[in-house]
C-alpha cells in the first residue's frame, strides 16, 4: 500500500509499504533516503508520534493513502520514549494573551498562517498548534518540540 511521507518544508512523496512493514523499518528507509541516522527521524501519524519500532505500521492505524509527517531532528536524543503517546497541550504561557493578540494584528499573518497549516498537517488540532506557537513565540521548531515532547 502507498502512504504519503510529508516533510515540514511541505515536500511530499509516495512511499510503498506492506502490511508487515514495521515503524522501525519505515524509519530506517526514510533515514537512509535523507542521509541521517534512524533515531533522528520522528514520524507523526494523526497527531501521534510513532515510537515503537517493532510495531507494524498498520497496527498504529496507518492505512493506504494516509500521510505520515517526517521530522528530521538536528541531534539524536539520549533517551527515546518506548511507547506511543498522544500530544498534550503545553501547560504554561510565557506571555499574556492580550499582548500577543496585539502583535498578531499589526504583523503580517501569512507566515503565521502557513506555520499553523504546516503543523495542522502533522495532525495536531488548531487549538494545540496556536497554544504551542504562542508558547514558542511563533518559532515553528520550538512549537514542534512543545507539541511532540510536552
Amino acid at each position: 500500500m502507498k502512504v504519503i511521507i510529508k516533510s515540514l518544508e511541505g515536500k511530499s512523496r509516495d512511499h510503498e509499504i506492506t502490511l508487515n512493514t514495521t515503524v522501525g523499518a519505515l524509519r530506517a528507509e526514510i533515514a537512509k533516503e535523507n542521509g541521517v541516522l534512524p533515531p533522528q527521524i520522528k514520524l507523526v501519524h494523526k497527531g501521534v508520534i510513532l515510537t515503537v519500532d517493532d510495531k507494524k505500521a498498520v497496527d498504529c492505524g496507518v492505512h493506504d493513502g494516509d500521510f505520515i509527517v517526517c521530522m528530521v531532528t538536528k541531534s539524536v536524543s539520549a533517551v527515546a520514549p518506548k511507547k506511543e503517546e498522544s500530544v498534550p497541550v503545553p501547560a504554561s504561557k510565557p506571555k499574556p494573551v492580550e499582548e500577543k493578540k496585539e502583535q498578531k494584528e499589526t504583523a503580517p499573518t501569512s507566515a503565521h498562517d502557513q506555520t499553523v497549516k504546516n503543523l495542522m498537517a502533522m495532525g495536531f488540532s488548531k487549538a494545540n498548534v496556536e497554544l504551542a506557537l504562542q508558547a514558542a513565540e511563533d518559532n515553528q521548531e520550538h512549537a514542534i518540540e512543545f507539541l511532540l515532547n510536552v
